[in-house]
């Protein structure tokens, strides 16, 4: 691969899965069980920190790195390798609106709220099956590697491919 950042390990994309996982697991576990404590803008930091985990760990998979990890930016680099269809660009655009805090001249965060906070984590449920899809089950949509999705989720297909905004999973098993 002609990368600049190019990684000798990829190993090390695993690790990036299980993190998303666990800030997701977080993240679901803290709305569901102390909303008092989990507040939405905690929830959609969470959250966030586990879609750059999962994307980054698709990145990472073909053996390059993003080069800023805006949700804009993770996409450019994950767009590279796989193709994201226009819906899930939107959803990563939505959760990118909550905060623009890189630029220096036009800082600006909104606080998610209380409502948002469902969708938020939908978002997170859908970019871990997507990159679960892509770097665990190479083979076919049917097998689904068992640290990444669960046994129950059954994608549709599409003409072969798998159609993940048609996906059905139960709500409790992210």
């Amino acid at each position: 691969m002609d990368s600049f950042h190019h990684l000798e390990s990829k190993g090390e994309y695993e690790e990036f899965f299980d993190q998303g996982t666990s800030y997701l697991r977080a993240a679901r576990n803290g709305a569901a069980k102390r909303p008092d404590v989990f507040l939405p803008e905690i929830i959609y930091n969470l959250t966030a920190m586990a879609i750059e985990k999962f994307l980054m760990a698709l990145i990472m998979y073909h053996g390059d790195l993003a080069e800023n990890h805006t949700m804009h930016d993770l996409q450019r680099s994950a767009k590279k390798y796989v193709e994201i269809r226009p819906e899930l660009a939107e959803k990563l655009d939505y959760i990118d609106s909550f905060q623009d805090i890189c630029s220096l001249s036009d800082y600006r965060r909104r606080i998610p709220t209380p409502k948002d906070v469902e969708e938020i984590l939908a978002i997170g449920r859908q970019i871990k099956c997507f990159v679960a899809l892509k770097i665990f089950n190479q083979e076919g949509p049917c097998r689904i590697h068992s640290a990444a999705c669960f046994h129950h989720v059954q994608p549709c297909r599409t003409q072969g491919t798998v159609d993940f905004f048609q996906a059905q999973a139960h709500k409790n098993a992210w």
